[in-house]
């Protein structure tokens, strides 16, 4: 790492904990046991009993099984509490009803990425594990295309996925005195067709898509607006909110919620109408990882807040050329290779940190947000 890097590492971790309210002060220290690193960086007394060690999640985006697959080992070594998959989990997008591709693609992935390594795995599905790329609700296949992503991540037969449209579900976790809920979000299932770009727009800016402000456009369908109101609702001390296309980011013209700006806006104001708690996004697709930083949200109370994303990248598929800038980007983009990302919950720092990690286990990117206490 360059001293360049370095130096912004620092400050960026200055600043990202500046953005969270934390007022520096002197104070005097007790002396404190040996200390040892955690897997993004943060330090832990080696006598910490496990029931308040750090909770520690790996975050894979668009991996594709055609690939190299040897940054697999590097996300196993990390030995996570638990796996997230968010989408492109496998490239087989099928337009014949008996998903060859697709169930081809399954198969060559479960061969190079063995879940059964991990202790446990959570994952959604983005639009080439679904089976059509940028599809959406008219897929007709995405019926078969579920009971493959099922299949493949042995959900239980009494899961709610199995008797429901789609995949959008929720799990929570209790990490010493920490309430974590992680909510997964189904872009694809009820998703309303995009806009193609303009011919100027496609031709000279690159673009593929333009905003769709039709009221009646819809990323995630009535039913799991419904269920994500009522989950939302439920008191927790952190919600880190999965979506596997990109939330906040509003300047490139590829797939994003900003795609539908009213439904953006629609997630932004549920989200800062929850039941407490620290929230963030999470979201994968793009092949670059960076955070960002939303415009201020207004509360129904007048007061405002800005929440943070976490955008992963792709495993073992860069995007190696991209150069692009949001206005909401608040770090660097991570292209260089492939890579992953964990998540740390430290129940005795009261803090979740945030860390992109390349393809050969260092750490690139990382970011902190203070838990309520």
């Amino acid at each position: 790492m360059t001293n360049t890097k370095s130096e912004w590492l620092i400050g960026f971790m200055l600043v990202a904990l500046m953005a969270t309210g934390s007022n520096a002060q002197t104070e005097a220290v007790a002396p404190q046991p040996v200390m040892r690193e955690t897997l993004a960086g943060g330090l832990m007394a080696a006598d910490t009993p496990p029931s308040m060690a750090p909770f520690t999640m790996a975050l894979v985006s668009c991996f594709n099984q055609k690939r190299d697959a040897s940054i697999v080992s590097q996300i196993t070594n990390t030995y996570p509490s638990l796996l997230l998959m968010l989408g492109d989990n496998v490239y087989g997008d099928s337009e014949s009803a008996d998903l060859t591709n697709l169930k081809a693609a399954y198969r060559e992935a479960a061969a190079k990425f063995d879940l059964s390594a991990f202790s446990e795995v959570e994952a959604i599905w983005d639009d080439h594990d679904y089976g059509r790329n940028d599809g959406g609700a008219d897929y007709p296949h995405k019926q078969g295309a579920k009971d493959l992503f099922l299949t493949h991540f042995n959900v239980a037969d009494n899961d709610p996925r199995r008797f429901r449209p789609g995949l959008y579900h929720s799990f929570r976790r209790q990490v010493g005195h920490v309430d974590v809920q992680i909510i997964m979000l189904d872009t694809r299932w009820f998703r309303a067709p995009l806009i193609r770009a303009s011919f100027y727009d496609r031709v000279v800016r690159g673009f593929r898509y333009s905003v769709n402000t039709d009221a009646q456009a819809a990323m995630l369908g009535k039913a799991q607006w419904q269920w994500l109101k009522q989950e939302l609702a439920q008191p927790a001390d952190l919600r880190l909110i999965v979506s596997s296309i990109q939330v906040l980011a509003r300047d490139h013209g590829f797939e994003k919620w900003q795609n539908m700006p009213l439904e953006r806006t629609r997630l932004l104001q549920a989200v800062a109408a929850r039941n407490g708690g620290t929230a963030a996004f999470i979201s994968g697709d793009r092949h670059i990882s960076a955070f960002y930083r939303s415009e201020p949200v207004t509360r129904a109370d007048g007061t405002q807040e800005q929440f943070t994303e976490l955008t992963v990248g792709s495993a073992n598929a860069p995007w190696l050329s991209a150069a692009e800038e949001d206005r909401l980007q608040i770090s660097p983009l991570y292209v260089k290779t492939g890579s992953f990302s964990l998540v740390e919950i430290d129940p005795i720092a009261d803090e979740v940190r945030f860390a992109v990690i390349n393809d050969k286990g260092m750490r690139e990117l990382l970011y902190k947000l203070a838990l309520p206490k």
